[in-house]
């Protein structure tokens, strides 16, 4: 059998060829399954991917019954971040007609918890957690403008903690008796005061 010389240019190119990143590759297969991970820091940038994509799939869906809308997975790993980031990402959560489905996979903490309140349907691994808490603010100025900060800073506070019992079974009196420090809160205690829907026992159910 005569032996082929093999060309060392094609070699050289094959060897010189780009891949796609990974993490590019698993981030628009996501994005095809409409799927986000909240897994940093909540951030403007994180709400511009989060309400851009939720209004561009409530667009694509318009034409179609509510049964027949295709669910927006968020899926959350998250120390939490920004509160007016946060707060945008909720009320766009709540104006969304196309599902919003919440994936607790790990920690799920402070601002990124409020998120996760406002999904349509909350499921979690059993090994996740909750952490809610007041926050905290960093002050600086005259007296004046640090007092405003200060009223500012209680009526957030008020609002955060208006939205946790409107998403669950928790009274006001339970939340602020308990979110001075941080609330680690696990799945059966979530589940029993209905911040989390349901405890993930079948992997279809994230398929």
């Amino acid at each position: 059998m005569e032996e082929k010389e093999f060309d060392l240019d094609v070699l050289s190119e094959i060897l010189d060829m780009k891949l796609p990143n990974s993490y590019l590759l698993k981030y628009y297969h996501d994005l095809k399954n409409r799927v986000i991970w909240v897994n940093e820091d909540v951030t403007d940038d994180l709400m511009y991917e989060i309400i851009h994509y939720i209004l561009r799939w409530n667009r694509e869906d318009r034409n179609l019954d509510d049964i027949d809308r295709k669910p927006i997975y968020l899926m959350f790993n998250s120390p939490g971040g920004n509160i007016d980031a946060q707060a945008a990402i909720c009320s766009a959560i709540e104006l969304s007609k196309t599902p919003v489905i919440g994936v607790a996979i790990g920690m799920v903490a402070s601002a990124a918890s409020l998120i996760f309140l406002s999904c349509h349907c909350r499921l979690a691994l059993k090994s996740s957690y909750l952490i809610l808490h007041k926050g905290s603010a960093a002050l600086s100025g005259d007296f004046d403008n640090i007092m405003n900060s200060i009223n500012d800073y209680k009526k957030e506070v008020e609002k955060m903690v208006g939205h946790i019992v409107d998403h669950s079974k928790l009274t006001r009196e339970e939340v602020m008796e308990h979110i001075s420090k941080d609330w680690y809160m696990r799945m059966e205690e979530a589940v029993e005061k209905g911040l989390v829907d349901e405890v993930i026992t079948d992997i279809n159910a994230l398929l």
